[in-house]
């Protein structure tokens, strides 16, 4: 048994799809109480190489969750705040 943390979007064919909801808890019992670390942006508690990627999908864009310091854009100042915080 375990526990999962989700993230949902709706898409309707001919549409754009939305964006991506916050992440929600989904198991039996009490939520998890994770220590979320600045820039782990899958939640995995690591700040690496899979979190990389992810604010390389987003570069460019106003992809919040990716927004690190909350300018409206994913870029190098997001990448700089992810790297202080690498786990590896």
């Amino acid at each position: 048994m375990g526990t999962y943390q989700v993230k949902a979007r709706s898409s309707v064919p001919l549409f754009a799809a939305s964006v991506f909801s916050s992440v929600s808890y989904l198991g039996i019992g009490e939520e998890p109480t994770a220590s979320l670390k600045i820039g782990d942006l899958n939640g995995d508690g690591k700040v690496n190489l899979v979190d990389f990627s992810i604010i390389l999908a987003h570069w460019g864009t106003s992809y919040e969750p990716d927004d690190l310091n909350g300018d409206g854009k994913v870029d190098l100042p997001d990448l700089s705040i992810m790297l202080a915080h690498w786990t590896g």
